[in-house]
């Protein structure tokens, strides 16, 4: 019995020490054992270098299962964690845990499945469906595709090292070679009954046929053989079968696992609990054995499954398959049956497995045994890899562009019709024609040089072969019919594995560009009488000598064009300015080609001389660069700037004399101030300039100003003339008409406004009218009082409307404010967290808060935001969200695009955001779900599920308060708040465009 005991355990050790899983033993945070795979997976060996392999923000996944089972707990858990390898890399893996009894006590026993390369795939895939190729070059299993002979056309590289096969596939070596004996017949004879069944429909398959492995035996190059299981499919082309494309799968390990589980049933129970794979055993329809892993694949507990038929989990459409496994046994066939069945869960749900069935000894007597791998995900994947493939050459053939692919040898190997279409062909039939025999003699030189310089532009990136897109060329096509057709082709090198595999692009007919050329050469006498009639003098030189003047330069200078030609340029220059265009002339030697602009003085046949704007610039000119100069006579411009500062002369002193204050007012602040504005206001010139203008203004007058300042710069028609009072130096307060108007000072707009003391002309007006009044006293003393009371009323009510309208606005940006210092407050906790724990993420974070912050300040004010603007601020505040609430929180925006223009109050959705935080709690388990959406009501709902938290205090509820209180200040519709048994409704009005 201890001999049996011994081999059984070597057996066990044997199958923990190749687990394709990494398993460790651990007690109290120490590792007493690790199998090589873990240890190879994290870079070193955890026995002999004890250290903390958990990543910082998992660890306490690690902290909580060692507090269950020092509580007592024995349970199986199941748990992701990032580990951290030796080199630094992460691994993300899935993790089972149970107890074992080990070297005389308990111990935890972790079985450990890098998921990492799996994860990595699914989001790349999820990011960009890049070229079928470059997916499959990617994948963890092989990808073959062969044609209808059964030679391979392409196979990648977990193919390729599979059968450890390094050579390339110009020689299309057939697959049967890579089968062993008996199995390459098998193939063969199975390939030729298909290809026989294709041929009798013309190869136009009716649908996607449904992809069976077959299991067969492989054979490397060195002679070695190894179980796998093969899918395949078909490829199509213009709606026929062309070939066959599938994936292959080693199914050693496998296949080691099934021996190593019929060999000792209870010895291996704690791996076959914890296998990646769902376990069966079953005898006469009944399941005697279930592990965890079927049971979470198909929602039953290991209890359920054992009462359930076996029959009751496979999908109905299936069962003819359970029958022939059935039939199998009871004919004493016990050779492992590979199968591919749909299983359907308690749920309803369908999962696609693998089956693996074959015979072991359980409890006495024998029974099936069924390995059970989940493919729904895998065949997902593949068809995903399809479907991208399908729709790179549907894009292809939809653009209005030719699109190419070449090899190594520069033949075709693809080309959409646009392309065909170009080059003269109805169909792809190349003929293993090298591109370059469709375009002119002359061109094909150039274009060898061109693919092979092609081929070696690229760059590293990241440890990554890159390609670098190569310059446009032009060529030309050669059609078949003789026609010729002027192209442009953008290529760049195809990289698959880190080698050049060819070449692809895009060529584009330039037919209409040529066209045009012409045209524009044909037009350039048009353009010569444009130049010659211009109002600037043009004059084209080089090495000082005049190659050409218009008109306009000869007649400004009054030489004749003849004369012009036997003149040096520098004669035409005033001796003062010879030495300036002899620098500009040896600017121009030196290479230098910016357009020049400088004033320069010209001399004139009878010896005058004229002010006159030069821009010299560069350009070419039958084969040799020139200087082309325009010269723009300054002469009319001199006078009417004399002119001008002449009648600016006039008109400062008008001004200066002026009997009425005049002052000049730019953003608020005084700018010009005449002297009779001075002698009004008691203040000298610097005293006055650059000063408020509203500080000489009484208080009670800021606003009507104000208003009357911004209706004038909107530009709307009324009476400029305004009355106010304004305060003197010496206090006294002074009675002004002020008459404004919109005006331009230093190059921006102002007002000009003219001020006139009118404070003796209503003393004497109010003279006057006191005079008039104890006149009329007698008569009129009746309707006196009654007009004297109906004004004090009047006045009594306007000033108390004043009072309500200020006490509203001060309640409302009260209201507003309460918003601010809240959503700060939780930011900068956050981002003191993160400093301490993560900085380079705090960065980030801090980036995303300014902009979050810059959205509350400027808007803060505003008592209404469209919603697209609200929504685009709610993006960065979730950004924030995400990193506070890792996994805990999804926030789910509809609102379509027609809607976006709808206002609301600015930063209602953060509020209500913020609240459902305070008020749930919320996990990766139960995150916190808020949808919003715009109802049939034209309200905005923000919704979450209700997971209220236990908390001590009472809610005040001002955020949704201060929502409510804000639409009455509005005189708009009040929002509404309503809590369900599993939900809290929140429905905002909108206020439509």
């Amino acid at each position: 019995m201890e001999s049996d005991l011994r081999e059984s355990e070597g057996k066990y050790k044997t199958l923990v020490e190749n687990s394709h899983d990494g398993i460790m033993i651990i007690r109290n945070f120490k590792v007493l054992y690790a199998n090589d795979t873990i240890c190879n997976m994290m870079g070193y060996c955890l026995t002999e270098h004890q250290g903390d392999i958990v990543h910082p923000d998992d660890r306490y996944k690690i902290v909580a299962i060692n507090e269950l089972r020092r509580s007592g707990d024995t349970s199986t858990i199941h748990e992701t964690l990032r580990l951290i390898a030796h080199n630094g890399e992460i691994k993300e893996c899935e993790a089972t845990s149970t107890m074992i009894p080990f070297e005389g006590d308990w111990a935890a026993f972790y079985t450990i499945h890098d998921v990492t390369e799996h994860n990595r795939f699914e989001q790349e895939l999820k990011k960009s469906e890049q070229k079928y190729r470059e997916l499959t070059e990617m994948l963890p299993i092989g990808v073959y595709e062969l044609d209808l002979g059964g030679h391979i056309k392409y196979i990648n590289h977990a193919g390729k090292k599979l059968f450890n096969f390094d050579a390339r596939l110009d020689t299309n070596p057939s697959a049967m070679s890579f089968f062993s004996n008996s199995d390459s017949i098998l193939v063969r004879e199975n390939l030729k009954l298909e290809i026989e069944r294709l041929k009798s429909m013309d190869f136009i398959a009716e649908q996607e046929p449904v992809a069976i492995p077959v299991e067969y035996t492989a054979k490397c190059e060195d002679g070695s053989e190894f179980p796998v299981l093969i899918y395949l499919n078909y490829i199509y082309g213009n709606n026929k079968v062309i070939g066959f494309r599938g994936i292959i799968i080693d199914i050693s390990e496998r296949k080691t696992m099934e021996n190593a589980l019929r060999e000792s049933e209870e010895k291996y129970k704690t791996l076959v609990e914890n296998s990646q794979d769902g376990i069966l055993i079953i005898r006469e329809n009944k399941i005697l054995f279930a592990n965890n892993t079927i049971g979470k694949m198909l929602d039953f507990s290991v209890k359920e499954l054992h009462a359930t038929s076996p029959i009751e989990i496979i999908h109905p459409q299936d069962h003819y398959k359970a029958k022939y496994i059935g039939d199998e046994r009871r004919f004493k066939n016990n050779v492992t049956i590979n199968e591919s069945i749909r299983l359907v869960g308690k749920s309803g749900k369908v999962s696609e497995c693998e089956i693996t069935a074959s015979i072991i000894d359980f409890q006495g007597d024998k029974a099936g045994f069924f390995s059970i791998q989940d493919t729904t995900e895998n065949k997902r994947i593949q068809n995903e890899l399809y479907r991208s493939e399908l729709r790179y050459h549907e894009l292809a053939e939809m653009l209005p562009l030719a699109v190419y692919e070449l090899d190594v040898n520069g033949i075709p190997t693809y080309m959409n019709q646009t392309g065909l279409k170009l080059i003269g062909l109805e169909k792809p039939d190349f003929d293993c024609r090298p591109a370059f025999s469709y375009f002119k003699p002359a061109d094909r030189e150039v274009m060898i040089s061109k693919l092979s310089e092609e081929s070696r532009r690229t760059k590293e990136h990241n440890g990554k072969l890159e390609p670098i897109v190569s310059p446009p060329v032009e060529y030309t096509i050669c059609r078949p019919d003789g026609t010729e057709i002027p192209v442009i082709i953008y290529g760049t090198t195809i990289i698959e594995n880190g080698t050049v595999t060819g070449s692809r692009g895009i060529f584009v007919d330039i037919s209409e560009r040529k066209a045009l050329e012409i045209t524009l050469r044909e037009s350039e006498e048009k353009y010569k009488a444009l130049i010659e009639n211009s109002q600037d003098g043009i004059i084209i030189v080089v090495d000082n000598d005049i190659l050409f003047a218009n008109n306009t330069f000869c007649n400004m200078l009054g030489y004749t064009l003849e004369e012009l030609y036997t003149l040096e340029a520098v004669k035409l220059i005033a001796n003062e300015d010879v030495e300036k265009a002899k620098r500009v002339n040896q600017l121009r030697k030196s290479g230098n080609k910016e357009t020049l602009n400088d004033l320069f003085k010209f001399r004139t046949k009878k010896g005058t001389e004229i002010d006159a704007d030069v821009y010299s610039s560069v350009l070419e000119l039958n084969g040799q660069t020139v200087s082309y100069i325009t010269v723009h006579d300054l002469t009319q411009t001199r006078l009417m700037q004399k002119q001008l500062e002449e009648s600016e002369e006039k008109y400062r002193t008008l001004i200066e004399n002026a009997t009425d204050g005049i002052v000049i007012v730019q953003d608020g602040f005084l700018k010009f101030a005449n002297q009779t504005m001075c002698d009004i206001m008691r203040y000298s010139l610097d005293e006055l300039k650059e000063k408020p203008f509203l500080k000489y203004i009484d208080n009670k007058d800021h606003e009507i100003l104000a208003e009357f300042h911004n209706r004038r710069m909107k530009g709307e028609q009324f009476s400029n003339i305004l009355r106010s009072k304004f305060i003197r130096k010496d206090k006294k307060m002074i009675t002004v008409e002020l008459n404004a108007r919109t005006s331009n000072y230093n190059g921006s707009p102002a007002g000009f406004i003219v001020i006139r003391d009118i404070t003796e002309r209503l003393k004497i007006e109010h003279e006057l009218q006191h005079a008039k009044t104890e006149l009329e006293k007698l008569n009129s003393q009746l309707e006196k009082r009654v007009k004297e009371s109906s004004k004090r009323l009047t006045e009594a009510r306007t000033q108390l409307i004043n009072l309500q309208k200020e006490n509203l606005q001060s309640q409302y940006d009260v209201l507003k404010q309460q918003v601010n210092p809240h959503f700060l407050f939780n930011s900068l906790n956050v981002l003191t967290s993160l400093i301490k724990l993560e900085p380079d993420l705090a960065e980030k974070f801090s980036e995303q808060l300014s902009k979050v912050y810059r959205y509350v300040l400027e808007n803060k004010d505003n008592e209404l935001v469209d919603l697209q603007t609200e929504l685009n601020f709610l993006d960065a505040y979730i950004f924030l969200l995400n990193i506070r609430f890792i996994d805990k929180l999804r926030v789910n925006i509809n609102i379509s695009e027609e809607r976006r223009n709808d206002r609301i109050i600015p930063l209602a959705m953060q509020l209500l955001i913020e609240n459902a935080i305070k008020h749930n709690t919320m996990s990766k388990a139960e995150p916190l779900i808020i949808d919003i959406f715009i109802d049939f009501d034209n309200n905005l709902n923000i919704i979450n599920n209700l997971q209220e938290r236990p908390s001590q205090l009472v809610s005040t509820g001002v955020g949704l308060k201060n929502i409510e209180n804000r639409y009455k200040l509005l005189n708009n519709t009040i929002p509404t708040f309503a809590k369900t048994d599993k939900h809290f409704v929140a429905k905002v009005p909108l206020v439509c465009e």
